[in-house]
């Protein structure tokens, strides 16, 4: 899980991103793909200091699928495909008014060699779900000082989060409230089922039952889910750092730190008897993950900078070593089932059978050398470079556990070294960079656990990648940044090229071999793209300040190679299963791409049967969810003590797909399944397979029974991902310091409004994009009855004194 997400971002000094050879020579691979560097702030000299802030956010639904309501079901069937009536809105009234809030507090003091900074933030926060809820609290400490005239520094901070979530919303057709919502038959009295009618008494059995109007596994009751199947998840995190800083001389510092992330993450699901039969056993289900991991991590750097003259340097030499410890637990009831009926606890998992499983320590360790070395001069020609040697134990049991990458870039300031006209300043750069990563752990040897019995057992079907080697991105990247008009217009421009290699895979072995899977290295993955940024302030005074920026991203990907040991060249990342779709690598193709069964075609027009229904083709490629470019547009518009900022942005291009939409096509639940029924069919201008051609309505049943579903055609359910909303409008006040004087000296006090996904201008598919591309590799860009895109409207108040 990010960290950031769990940071309380009243702490955060700074905020800064490292890219390339500045994140790799001291992150090594974990900072393969950038560093975020984030510094949370100290305490200060001086009067003690109090920061308070709190911050209100309310949100309401969006976005979310077209639903009929004017087309009931017939008697005895779950579908709504029967006489034209009008049934309640029975979805509108189960979302609810989100609201979080955040409120804070600071205290900060301190002498000229001793400071202290503390806060505190507590979080509450509820879904638009019913009983989705969150609660989270932040601890940080953190002191600095300083001894010997500023020789010998110190500094120690302390982290503690602690954070228990509630049936938070996540996408997919089991234990998902939506399923149920949204399908239930038309015509029929949903209040019947829901509040306090979700269950009902067993005189047999002597419990509460599901009441429901179907016994289907992947849409169950609402209320029942979220009041009988509900799932808990908390964290635990205590993070602590140590850092001591020596001055040698002017020119020279030494730096040692050294920090803990102990981690405690749990997660049980209840699913109480009377949840449907497939999903669990007659007595309920019971299932935990706990999760408990230790990382320590310690370096040493030596820093030497000096000018010579004309010419700069900086020289870093250093050593880390970053230690990685995991223990899991996990059960699950399923199968053997529970003693009694609605008691959740691993005792009550019945013996023997029980899926309990208990890893061993998984425990892996990263030792470092680097260094550094950046030459300027006259200040308008730099040179940097990089090198870095890793011993990964990840790669135990194989030729070599040690690895090297170095990297190397240059730039040049044009406008120090040339008189240019009209530039203010100009500089252009390159750069190419290596970063190599290790494997999983015990990927190079036969891994072992506890299964039920306590016996430990190997996992013999998996043959160890004795021959594997470390995964290496190669880098190149091109760049320039133009600055002019007083510096108030700039491009800032960057191409880059990145091929990613030695990836590890697992792949099938021949029969007979004993084993059914091997860990190789395979592939090579390219991305290429350009950054651009477009930066003017048009109207600058002392009064009225406009800044206005224009940001476009795009990437190219592509998988240039696989493996000769894949079947037909192909990679899965998602198997459809039951589903019309899935998520592979092709050599040659963008990385995951969106397979399925398409329409048939014969001679460029859709082929249908005699009823006119679709026929459906071979699987085929029918879409990248990657979008074509990313396009932002930023404005901050400053006047006397207001400020107003203007975010819009969009995704061009690529394709989604939603699964949500063929379910209710279906079930005939959607707005497009009543919209044909109103137009008397569903137009279609095709062909028979024998080639006569077929105009005219078919029949809204036939066709959307035939082409919807999770087993429909899936060609039909791909769209267009372009979105463009209007991302953040905020308003802020500062209250005039003489207003606020009056309660404290040096007291200051602002005021603001945001909202953020206000306004959707162009949104193609029936869902929001955004929500498809958050999900894990081997979903994204599929809609699996996500929850409905919100709009937010919040308060932020901060007061200093």
């Amino acid at each position: 899980t990010n960290p950031i997400a769990f940071l309380n971002p009243n702490v955060i000094e700074t905020f800064e991103i490292l890219k390339d050879a500045a994140a790799t020579s001291i992150y090594g691979a974990r900072g393969g793909n950038g560093v975020v560097l984030i510094t949370t702030k100290k305490g200060k000299a001086g009067d003690p200091k109090i920061e308070f802030s709190s911050n209100a956010t309310w949100e309401q639904v969006a976005l979310s699928p077209e639903l009929q309501f004017s087309y009931g079901s017939r008697q005895n069937e779950n579908f709504s495909w029967g006489p034209k009536g009008t049934s309640p809105d029975h979805v509108k009234d189960f979302f609810q008014t989100g609201a979080t809030y955040i409120n804070s507090i600071g205290l900060t003091g301190g002498n000229k060699n001793a400071q202290t900074y503390f806060s505190y933030a507590n979080t509450s926060s509820k879904g638009i779900i019913p009983t989705s809820q969150l609660s989270r609290h932040n601890l940080t400490l953190r002191e600095t000082a300083e001894f010997l005239d500023g020789r010998l520094s110190l500094n120690a901070t302390f982290n503690y989060t602690n954070q228990r979530g509630d049936n938070r919303g996540a996408q997919g057709m089991y234990f998902n409230p939506l399923t149920g919502l949204y399908l239930f038959p038309r015509g029929q009295r949903y209040a019947d089922f829901s509040g306090n009618n979700f269950e009902k008494f067993d005189d047999v059995r002597k419990l509460y039952l599901q009441n429901w109007v179907g016994s289907r596994d992947d849409w169950q009751n609402p209320d029942w889910i979220l009041n009988r199947n509900p799932n808990f998840d908390t964290r635990n995190r205590f993070y602590g750092t140590v850092g001591v800083g020596i001055k040698l001389t002017d020119w020279a510092n030494i730096q040692i730190r050294g920090n803990m992330d102990k981690t405690y993450d749990g997660f049980e699901q209840h699913s109480y008897a009377g949840t449907e039969a497939t999903l669990a056993d007659e007595n309920g289900r019971f299932v935990m993950n706990n999760l408990q991991s230790t990382v320590r991590y310690g370096d040493v750097l030596l820093n030497l900078r000096k000018d010579f003259g004309d010419f700069s340097t900086a020289l870093t030499l250093g050593s880390s070593i970053n230690d990685v410890k995991v223990l899991s637990m996990y059960a699950d009831s399923k199968g053997p089932g529970m003693y009694y009926a609605n008691t959740f606890v691993i005792q009550n998992i019945r013996q023997p059978g029980a899926n309990i499983t208990q890893s061993q320590p998984n425990r892996s360790q990263l030792q470092s050398v680097f260094g550094s070395l950046s030459l300027g001069y006259k200040g308008m020609l730099y040179l940097d470079v990089t090198g870095r040697n890793d011993w990964s134990s990840t790669l135990a049991f194989t030729s070599s556990n040690s690895f090297f990458y170095p990297s190397v870039g240059a730039s040049a300031i044009l406008s120090e070294m040339f008189n240019m006209k009209g530039i203010d300043y100009a500089k252009v750069r390159a750069s190419y960079a290596q970063v190599g990563n290790g494997v999983n752990p015990y990927d190079t040897n036969i891994q072992y656990g506890f299964p039920a019995g306590g016996a430990q057992a190997p996992n013999i079907g998996l043959l160890p990648g004795t021959d594997v080697q470390n995964e290496l991105s190669k880098s190149l990247e091109l760049g320039a940044d133009v600055r002019f008009w007083n510096n108030r217009a700039g491009l800032d421009l960057t191409w880059y090229k990145t091929n990613t290699t030695n990836q590890r895979i697992v792949v099938s072995v021949p029969q007979g071999s004993g084993l059914s899977q091997a860990i190789i290295n395979a592939g090579d993955i390219q991305n290429s793209g350009i950054e651009a940024t477009l930066s003017l302030t048009p109207v600058r005074s002392s009064k009225l300040e406009w800044t206005t920026q224009l940001n476009f991203t795009r990437n190219v990907n592509e998988v240039l190679e696989l493996t000769p040991l894949l079947a037909d060249g192909v990679y899965t990342l998602t198997d459809g299963g039951v589903n019309n779709y899935d998520m592979v690598i092709r050599e040659g193709h963008p990385f995951g791409e969106i397979g399925g069964k398409g329409f048939k075609y014969l001679n460029g027009k859709m082929v249908v049967n005699a009823d006119g229904v679709p026929v459906a083709g071979a699987d085929t490629v029918l879409g990248n969810p990657a979008p074509d470019f990313i396009l932002g547009w930023n404005n901050t518009v400053r006047f006397g003590n207001f400020s107003i900022g203007v975010l819009i942005d969009g995704r061009f291009g690529g394709e989604v797909m939603s699964v949500t939409q063929a379910v209710t096509d279906r079930f005939g639940v959607s707005k497009e399944t009543s919209d044909a029924r109103d137009n008397g069919g569903v137009t279609v201008d095709a062909v028979r397979e024998d080639g006569t051609p077929f105009t005219g309505k078919v029949d809204a049943e036939k066709y959307y029974v035939a082409v919807g579903g999770r087993d429909g055609i899936t060609g039909a359910y791909i769209y267009d991902g372009t979105s463009i909303r209007l991302r953040e409008l905020s308003i802020g006040y500062m209250f005039p310091k003489g207003a606020t004087s009056r309660i404290s000296k040096g007291s200051s006090l602002r005021l603001s409004l945001v909202g953020r996904n206000l306004i959707y201008f162009v949104n193609k598919a029936p869902f929001d994009p955004d929500i498809a591309m958050s999900t894990g590799t081997g979903l994204q860009g599929v809609d699996v009855f996500s929850p409905p895109a919100v709009r937010s409207i919040g308060v932020n108040l901060g007061f200093t004194f």
